[in-house]
């Protein structure tokens, strides 16, 4: 069943997302919603449906795939950053980022930085969020910048990452 916050994020993402593209720098190849066939087999049927139907699948891959494991538990808007960042850099990436922002913010608790949203990580984004809450938002937004910089992919698609986290600060 998917929830209030899921269609929330999940339509922020899918603004961002084109319907097909299949760009020669994206090693992903084509994509339909922003899911790559390349990781997603779901795409080779996607891309002889109409563009709804297709983009009912791709929130059905979106909430199995990033949403469970990288957005759900965790408070609104942490848990749209989190998953947006997910989608654009992958669950695990964007999961670290936030237990290592989590371990500076939270002194009583030390998590492990192992990629995995789970209950401990959970519960301590639930107390930053109450006790740091526009720090914690604030340090994730620019620690993906800072990785978006480090991209050698940077100079063909760095305009683009910017612009979805300046989007993304607006939008919360």
């Amino acid at each position: 069943m998917m929830d209030r916050d899921f269609e929330r994020a999940v339509e922020f993402v899918l603004a961002h997302e084109k319907y097909r593209a299949n760009d020669p720098h994206d090693p992903g190849g084509l994509t339909i919603w922003g899911l790559s066939s390349r990781y997603h087999p779901e795409v080779r049927k996607m891309k002889n449906m109409s563009k709804e139907d297709a983009k009912e699948i791709a929130k059905e891959v979106y909430y199995r795939e990033y949403w469970k494991r990288a957005g759900e538990g965790l408070r609104w808007p942490l848990s749209l950053i989190v998953f947006d960042t997910a989608v654009n850099m992958g669950v695990k990436r964007a999961v670290k980022m936030l237990q290592r922002i989590l371990n500076i913010y939270l002194f009583d608790i030390e998590l492990a930085v192992d990629g995995v949203l789970g209950p401990k990580t959970q519960r301590a984004a639930r107390e930053a969020m109450h006790t740091h809450y526009y720090p914690v938002c604030y340090a994730y937004t620019r620690e993906r910048i800072k990785k978006y910089l480090q991209s050698p992919k940077f100079k063909h698609f760095g305009r683009g990452w910017i612009r979805r986290v300046l989007d993304l600060e607006d939008y919360i």
